[in-house]
């Protein structure tokens, strides 16, 4: 039977041999609930800090792009606009063109033009990256109307719902990228554990790897919570994870302990 519970290795894993040697001799797949235990922990801050910023800019930054947006008008899937076109909505600090509405006929792609969209009489288009450019045909599309204020309200409401519509999707990703990390890490493992000659299988070795990145996400959290950066922090997290499955096996070839 497990001598510690689900919640302790979110601090024990700093420094408990006992806790490592708990879980490699009497841990099983409940290492595996504990991670994902673990991952959805750590996103809630990180969500609530993705509302913060993102309220924040609404708040400072988005009204003078928001304030360039005329009203603009789709029916029967043909463009019409409260504005002589060709219009350009800027992005206010760089003063580069984000988008153009053309009417006219004298923009018809985005080949030539740095905009990231374009939105002529029956068509609009967006740039997905530099090499590949997205059409969408609007002749579907019956009656449809946008103007500053609306946009203003999609983004106050994307700023209320979208940490929560992403909540689940981080948790999931996050959980698979950790099994495969943590896959690999229990296969540096079998190293350690032959050059110490401790007796622990591969299983022992990736519930030790999946405990002995705790630090690691904890610490990541907390520092990207606080703003903090850290130069080569991918590197960093390797060698403080290998410590601690270093730390994990050599627990495991000594007399049980206490702490």
């Amino acid at each position: 039977m497990r001598k510690h519970d689900l919640l302790q290795p979110l601090f024990l894993s700093f420094y408990s041999k006992s806790l490592y040697q708990d879980v490699g001799k009497r841990w099983s797949s409940t290492t595996f609930l504990y991670l994902f235990l673990l991952l959805a922990l750590v996103w809630i801050p990180a969500m609530f800090k993705l509302q913060q910023e993102f309220s924040r800019w609404i708040q400072q930054e988005a009204p003078a792009l928001v304030s360039q947006i005329p009203t603009i008008t789709i029916t029967n899937g043909e463009v019409s606009t409260d504005v002589e076109t060709p219009y350009f909505i800027r992005e206010p600090e760089k003063d580069t063109v984000l988008a153009i509405i053309d009417l006219t006929g004298e923009y018809t792609s985005l080949d030539d033009s740095d905009a990231r969209m374009l939105l002529t009489k029956d068509t609009f288009f967006m740039k997905k990256d530099e090499r590949e450019t997205r059409t969408y045909d609007l002749s579907g599309i019956e009656e449809f109307v946008v103007d500053e204020n609306r946009v203003a309200g999609w983004l106050e409401l994307l700023a209320t719902w979208l940490p929560i519509l992403l909540y689940p999707f981080a948790v999931l990703f996050s959980f698979l990228y950790r099994i495969v990390q943590a896959l690999l890490y229990a296969a540096i493992g079998l190293l350690f554990a032959k050059v110490l000659e401790a007796p622990l299988g591969y299983a022992a070795l990736l519930r030790l790897a999946i405990v002995a990145i705790t630090p690691v996400i904890l610490l990541s959290t907390a520092g990207e919570l606080a703003g903090v950066t850290i130069p080569n922090r991918w590197l960093l997290a390797f060698v403080v994870a290998m410590a601690y499955l270093f730390f994990a096996v050599k627990a495991n070839t000594e007399p049980e302990s206490e702490f």
